[in-house]
């Protein structure tokens, strides 16, 4: 189930570039913990103020995009409030800027008018790519499209027939129901970003448990090559056997066993119009007198290993440690959700937030054999030089 209509498309002004947030190949892994659009572009004469803006009178429309470099020169797009886009290069020789091509991006009746678009070069790339920002879809569900040149010219970027791919169509786009709207498109780190709502409930402040994928260019089409969804694997465990840990938390190296464990999840900025986490605070609580315990930071894509049943028999899986967030909102909490959700369920609904590889966050694919995840019970946990390195949760 998607959670999209709680969604508020974020305006991106219209320059050039941006900024990115971690992401993570499969299995997940972090890469970047602050990753920048920033590209080397090819070498260029800068433009003059005058024949930046001789662009305007060029095109005929009343807003473009600023000069983006690329080999032989620069690359911009000139747009109206009609829908109607157009590409042009600016080239050494001739002095002037060409029309190279045409789209179109969604106009929807009685939406505001307003669209705003950005452009970059993506890494390996010759031409430009643009993203357009506005109200494409009518419920905040598909506020960007991108354009670009491809195999079949200038058009829209839509998913590609292969999976994980997007591709350069040709196309303009027509409506909201054309392919290629998104919730959200970005530019980073030479690739192209695009984000999904996912299908979680929203986090401790309003959140949302959104979805990230990076998409650079190779071989004619786009390419996945990162992602923030976690996908659960077999892990296995630590021993389920092992010493309390001590109630002062003296965080010496060693394998500890505790009497519960929560997380709390810190999300990136808005700036960037995503919503991800960006840290967990673990805190495994200690049982008796003292109480016991200690907190840790880890990243969002820690794995923590968790119980779970096969109709076969028990089985161990990796979780994120943001799954563990508790204490926030009831039993809308993820730790609370996750916690002995059967799989598929009633009526195949059981687990769905779970279960969608494209819309969740934290994705249990089918092959597993998952038919129920266990209680997230009691942590062992592995401490190394002061700092969490492993944990397994026990089932209850």
């Amino acid at each position: 189930m998607r959670w999209m209509w709680f969604a508020v498309a974020v305006l991106v002004a219209a320059v050039a570039g941006g900024s990115a947030g971690w992401l993570t190949h499969r299995p997940a892994r972090q890469i970047s913990a602050a990753a920048s659009t920033s590209q080397a572009q090819p070498s260029a004469r800068p433009l003059t103020a005058s024949q930046a803006a001789s662009l305007l009178r060029a095109s005929g429309m009343p807003r473009a995009t600023g000069p983006v470099a690329v080999p032989g020169g620069y690359e911009a797009a000139a747009w109206d409030q009609a829908g109607q886009v157009t590409f042009w290069k600016w080239g050494a020789v001739a002095g002037s800027w060409r029309k190279i091509g045409a789209s179109t991006y969604p106009v929807v009746r009685g939406e505001p008018i307003g669209a705003t678009i950005t452009g970059a070069l993506l890494s390996g790339m010759t031409d430009a790519t643009f993203i357009a920002n506005g109200f494409f879809s009518g419920d905040g569900t598909g506020s960007y499209i991108a354009f670009t040149n491809g195999p079949h010219g200038w058009g829209t970027i839509a998913p590609g027939p292969g999976e994980d791919t997007l591709i350069a169509t040709g196309n303009a786009s027509t409506d909201n129901t054309t392919p290629g709207n998104s919730y959200a498109e970005l530019f980073g780190n030479g690739d192209l970003d695009r984000i999904d709502p996912g299908s979680l409930p929203f986090g401790p402040n309003g959140e949302e448990w959104q979805i990230e994928r990076g998409y650079a260019w190779s071989g004619g089409e786009f390419r996945e090559v990162s992602t923030t969804q976690f996908t659960a694997a077999a892990a296995n465990p630590l021993p389920q056997t092992a010493a309390a840990l001590p109630a002062t938390c003296q965080r010496a190296s060693g394998t500890y066993q505790d009497f519960g464990a929560t997380a709390t999840t810190t999300f990136s900025t808005p700036a960037r119009a995503a919503s991800l986490p960006a840290s967990v605070t673990v805190r495994v609580a200690g049982d008796g007198p003292g109480g016991g315990g200690c907190t840790f930071t880890v990243a969002p894509d820690f794995p923590v290993v968790i119980s779970a049943r096969t109709a076969s028999g028990a089985m161990w899986i990796t979780a994120p440690a943001w799954a563990l967030t508790h204490g926030t909102n009831g039993s809308q909490d993820i730790g609370e959700l996750l916690s002995g959700v059967a799989l598929p369920g009633q009526y195949g609904m059981g687990g769905a937030q779970f279960q969608d590889p494209v819309d969740s966050p934290y994705y249990i694919p089918g092959s597993l054999g998952v038919v129920q995840v266990g209680q997230l019970g009691s942590p062992v946990l592995r401490i190394s030089d002061g700092q969490l390195t492993a944990m397994t949760l026990l089932p209850s």
